[in-house]
């Protein structure tokens, strides 16, 4: 599916910019789909086959996004290794993945010459990525998804119709490692969508709100302690922000007051986020429209096709005002943690 989406997208969408480094190295829709065709074939002339396992150690931009792309053509496994963690950390990772390759500097195009590219089919049950965990809980899980479940992600995101039903572009900017859920499970839509992605070297309230300003960007995707950063930065005085419309907070609490002010200042629309890795990152939303008081104390409700229950320490669920664990059932929710079937037993119930 990821594949054919970067094919479709370069056809319809051709010298459009999808990324730009903050360096200005920029990438096209037309030259994504050309150069991962040679990324695809140095993997290929490498091993790498259908079920191979790749683990990328690169910081985020564009030679991660065509690494990622070629191993989906190969219909091999991306796996994302955050590379702000320590080296003991990062090791640990691909001890427990035992990926077949690890690619920790670009790649070389191959030649169109040597090795023609597999046809893949439309399978759901290809495995795309196995995406890790925070790490709260102790050693990050690997979460596996297929695409089925990138498939089903597109479609809470961009409707039922996304596979028929191509974007108009715009801009956004990248608020995580491309390791994170938020990148590895969502990049296909992203293509649907004809965006143009900015990636900094490093995430900036400065740089960030000169972006906004310059590619008058409509729709903030951040992290709440970002935007705090962001409100309080002086360049924000020198700044056009009024094209923001929308402002999409998860990953860390959204307190009452950063979300007033928030509003006061962008005069947005703010929507809480809560979800997980697991979830593929759908979960539990305000609305744009909701109630303020629901939008200021609250993470919201369950998103149409997602089911929420709240239960005690043996899964029985309780009543309304009872404190309990939060359990999502959702078609986007991931497949089972990478070789480790303990976890995926305590965390996967009734499916």
């Amino acid at each position: 599916m990821f594949g054919q989406t970067i094919r479709d997208a370069a056809e319809r969408f051709g010298d459009r910019v999808l990324m730009r480094e903050e360096s200005g190295r920029s990438l096209t829709y037309a030259d994504c789909d050309e150069l991962s065709d040679g990324v695809a074939r140095t993997l290929l002339a490498a091993g790498v086959e259908a079920g191979s396992v790749v683990a990328i150690t690169m910081r985020s931009g564009i030679d991660y996004l065509l690494t990622y792309a070629a191993a989906a053509k190969l219909g091999a496994i991306t796996a994302g290794i955050n590379p702000s963690l320590t080296a003991t950390e990062r090791n640990a990772l691909l001890d427990l993945l035992t990926p077949d390759v690890v690619v920790d500097a670009p790649l070389a195009v191959g030649d169109p010459r040597v090795g023609a590219l597999p046809v893949l089919g439309d399978d759901p049950e290809r495995v795309v990525a196995i995406v890790f965990t925070s790490g709260t809980t102790g050693l990050p899980k690997g979460a596996i998804f297929r695409n089925r479940q990138l498939a089903a992600i597109a479609r809470f995101d961009l409707g039922d119709d996304w596979q028929t039903t191509w974007g108009a572009g715009g801009h956004m900017f990248a608020s995580t490692q491309f390791a994170h859920v938020g990148f590895m499970t969502k990049l296909p839509w992203y293509f649907h969508a004809g965006l143009t992605l900015h990636c900094l070297e490093r995430w900036r309230a400065d740089a960030v709100l000169r972006l906004i300003d310059r590619y008058r960007i409509t729709t903030l995707g951040v992290v709440a302690p970002q935007l705090a950063l962001m409100l309080r930065h002086p360049v924000l005085a020198d700044v056009d922000v009024s094209c923001v419309s929308h402002i999409i907070a998860g990953g860390a609490a959204s307190s009452a007051s950063l979300i007033t002010e928030a509003i006061g200042t962008f005069g947005a629309g703010y929507s809480v986020r809560y979800s997980s890795t697991e979830s593929g990152g759908i979960g539990l939303a305000t609305d744009f429209d909701a109630p303020l008081e629901e939008t200021l104390s609250t993470v919201g409700r369950a998103r149409p096709g997602v089911d929420v229950s709240v239960v005690d320490p043996l899964g029985t669920p309780l009543p309304p005002g009872e404190v309990g664990e939060l359990c999502l059932r959702t078609p986007t929710a991931f497949d089972g943690y990478w070789r480790n079937p303990e976890a995926t037993a305590q965390t996967l119930v009734d499916g």
